[in-house]
């Protein structure tokens, strides 16, 4: 008999996936990593870099082309991540389980870093939210992957 907590944590792991690539798509027309712009992460970003909401006009076409190349990286690795936990986690391959450790751990961690280094403190409310998406599920998988 299949262990339902498994199969509950890779369905998880799968709606959580793809929802994060469907908000690529969402994000792509806005050109910006939250669709509130000024009113939301992006403008506190912009508050900790330029002391006030909005970017300065030079700066902008620099910042879409970041975020167009962001975004693709981030499609091009949420559809690996999908595959991944599809065939491989989902077979209980443990390489794919330390896989899944680089996105709810590792990445958190290095963009925490970044975050910290470059004083954009808050970029430290996405870090949050997939440390909480990906981690948790990671230690609750751990008995499967010994």
């Amino acid at each position: 008999m299949p262990d339902r907590l498994f199969n509950y944590l890779i369905a998880y792991y799968k709606i959580v996936t793809l929802f994060a690539l469907a908000m690529c798509f969402v994000l792509l027309p806005y050109k910006s990593f939250d669709p509130m712009g000024e009113e939301g992460l992006e403008g506190m970003i912009m508050h900790d870099l330029y002391g006030s909401k909005s970017m300065p006009a030079a700066a902008r076409p620099a910042f879409e082309f970041a975020f167009l190349l962001f975004d693709l990286l981030s499609v091009l690795s949420l559809a690996t991540q999908y595959l991944v936990i599809r065939y491989a986690l989902q077979k209980r391959e443990k390489w794919a389980y330390w896989y899944m450790w680089g996105i709810g751990f590792f990445w958190p961690t290095g963009a925490g870093l970044i975050a910290w280094h470059t004083g954009a403190h808050a970029y430290f409310v996405s870090v949050g939210i997939m440390a909480v998406l990906f981690f948790p599920p990671l230690l609750l998988l751990r008995k499967y992957f010994r």
